[in-house]
């Protein structure tokens, strides 16, 4: 019985293609307990990454085309590397391989897995090939790429942190902190707004997505969607108003081919701009001047 259940799930090239489409499908369906060795022809290698391949991270195109040239003169062996695909039918790891095989438009053969874990993603190549975007456009999140570092900017704030550059969070703490302890809907506003508004200054998104995340969670969310739009407009009555001068100051800065803005400065000047803006009060020339030891100035808690 098993070895006719074998036969009738057996998928090669020599096969009509949706044969070898029918015969996948019934393993994605009913997957087996230890891996198989398919024969991926260019036709079904197609078909799996216009159907399957939801929400995967970019091709890496040189390693597409060092495949491609080894499939093409017969030089690939059956290695231990399975291709992956999840209990509901979404490939997780092996699209360079298929691309290769589109690319060469020749077969290849390879051990593939089947059913496994949807959220397996995050333990897979982690700290190696994968990293914060490829996680959170796996999950589905709208702006994957500023979700991670405005994750990782909040989570340095609320340590007292100005520079999110040496916190190190693998991608299992990062979808923990994103599933457990984050606002999704308001960080997802926030990210908008940043992108705007770095859209029109250059200020890092980063540093405005967590800023006003920590400001809205604080109770400030008028108060703070007014100060982005200020930034945007670059509105201020009188020369030192909080954004102003902020801004000002930035485009001087960026203007001296002798100074360097570094994310230690950006993140202490936004801080003390956005106290001023709160508290209704001018900047000082001395809020605008940071220090390697100045610690951030405000306490903020996820």
């Amino acid at each position: 019985m098993d070895k006719m259940v074998s036969k009738q799930r057996r998928v090669s090239a020599d096969m009509d293609i949706d044969e070898q489409k029918d015969n996948l499908s019934s393993l994605i369906a009913n997957p087996p307990q230890n891996s198989r060795v398919v024969e991926f022809s260019p036709e079904l290698a197609a078909y799996i990454l216009e159907n399957h391949n939801i929400g995967n991270r970019s091709k890496k195109r040189d390693n597409v085309r060092r495949y491609a040239k080894s499939m093409s003169v017969d030089n690939w062996s059956l290695t231990g590397v399975p291709l992956l695909f999840s209990k509901d039918g979404i490939l997780i790891d092996g699209q360079n391989r298929l691309s290769a095989c589109v690319k060469a438009n020749t077969p290849f053969m390879s051990h593939v897995v089947f059913g496994v874990d949807p959220d397996s993603h995050v333990h897979i190549d982690v700290g190696k090939t994968r990293n914060n975007t490829d996680l959170f456009t796996k999950m589905g999140v709208n702006y994957p790429r500023e979700t991670g570092m405005g994750l990782r900017m909040l989570v340095s704030w609320s340590l007292s942190r100005s520079d999110a550059r040496n916190y190190h969070m693998d991608l299992f703490e990062m979808r923990e902190l994103y599933e457990t302890r984050i606002d999704k809907s308001v960080l997802e506003l926030c990210i908008k707004k940043a992108k705007a508004v770095n859209k029109n200054t250059g200020y890092p998104t980063a540093h405005l997505t967590a800023l006003m995340y920590f400001a809205w969670k604080q109770g400030h969310s008028e108060k703070v969607k007014a100060f982005m739009d200020d930034l945007i407009s670059g509105y201020g009555t009188g020369v030192r108003s909080p954004v102003r001068l902020l801004l000002s100051t930035i485009n001087r800065l960026r203007m001296d081919r002798f100074a360097r803005i570094t994310t230690h400065m950006y993140a202490i000047m936004l801080a003390r701009t956005w106290q001023n803006y709160l508290e209704g009060k001018a900047s000082k020339m001395s809020d605008m001047k940071v220090g390697l030891d100045d610690t951030f100035p405000i306490k903020f808690s996820l």
